[in-house]
């Protein structure tokens, strides 16, 4: 009787076991999913942009922007949210529309910056990615959206240091593509960054 008790108790326990690594798997799963969602390498800076509500920023001391002179743009990107429009999208439909505005940011930047493609010592790295369109109608062509969610961020190109960022939503002006806008957008970002007045 004491060995079958012992046997049930070994059961029990190993049944436990079981239930918690399944737990925990699927728990770790869903935090690596999370962590693969993320589109900046730190959000812990991000304070409430003093103009917009919607919108949370991050932009480092002046004598640490002023150490860089060139920049690198990464090509931008779409990382549609768990609620997000964007998931309806298809996504080559999207690429020549991002790509054009990764060429606009570069021709506008490059007046102040020297682009290049490598890293460096005093190059800073652009990343953004759109996380939702937002659509008036049943329509999900990109080019037609009304609204946005962006993030981005510059980091310093070697160490991967967080020099600025920001998340923010907002609605195309009229007559304003939401591509268009997000361009507008980002060439703000990057002049509050320098402290230049636009």
């Amino acid at each position: 009787m004491a060995n079958l008790q012992s046997i049930r108790v070994t059961l029990r326990g190993a049944t436990a076991a079981a239930g918690l690594a399944l737990i925990l798997a699927v728990g770790g799963c869903s935090m690596l999913q999370a962590e693969a969602d993320r589109s900046l390498s730190d959000y812990s800076n991000l304070t409430t942009h003093p103009d917009d509500s919607s919108a949370r920023r991050y932009i480092a001391p002046p004598e640490v922007i002023g150490r860089y002179q060139r920049l690198l743009v990464e090509p931008f990107s779409l990382r549609p949210g768990f609620r997000s429009d964007l998931k309806e999208v298809v996504r080559s439909d999207a690429r020549e529309l991002l790509d054009a505005l990764r060429g606009r940011m570069i021709e506008i930047v490059g007046k102040r910056y020297d682009v290049v493609t490598e890293p460096g010592v005093d190059v800073l790295r652009l990343r953004a990615a759109i996380t939702d369109l937002r659509f008036d109608g049943d329509s999900r062509d990109p080019a037609h959206a009304v609204g946005a969610t962006y993030e981005a961020e510059v980091l310093d190109s070697v160490t991967g240091e967080q020099v600025g960022a920001v998340v923010r939503s907002f609605e195309a002006p009229p007559g304003q593509s939401v591509f268009d806008a997000l361009g507008d957008l980002l060439l703000k970002f990057m002049n509050d960054a320098q402290g230049v007045q636009k």
